[in-house]
């Protein structure tokens, strides 16, 4: 995620939004795709875009990937 936000880990605040960190809908929809890709999570643009946190996007990467 910090890579994606060209930042470095340990600048990454959890409890931040995406937008707090001037993520547009088209990074989004790239995080989104990479989410599935590596995870196999299925998390919606609102889930990512409507207010949660980094570390509340997380948690349902993680509860919704794939084994």
């Amino acid at each position: 995620m910090a890579r994606a936000l060209g930042i470095a880990v340990e600048d990454v605040d959890a409890e931040k939004t995406l937008a707090d960190y001037g993520t547009d809908s088209l990074m989004t929809v790239e995080l989104r795709s990479w989410m599935r890709k590596d995870f196999g999570a299925e998390v919606t643009l609102f889930d990512m875009m409507g207010g949660k946190s980094i570390k509340a996007v997380g948690e349902l990467v993680v509860g919704k990937a794939v084994a």
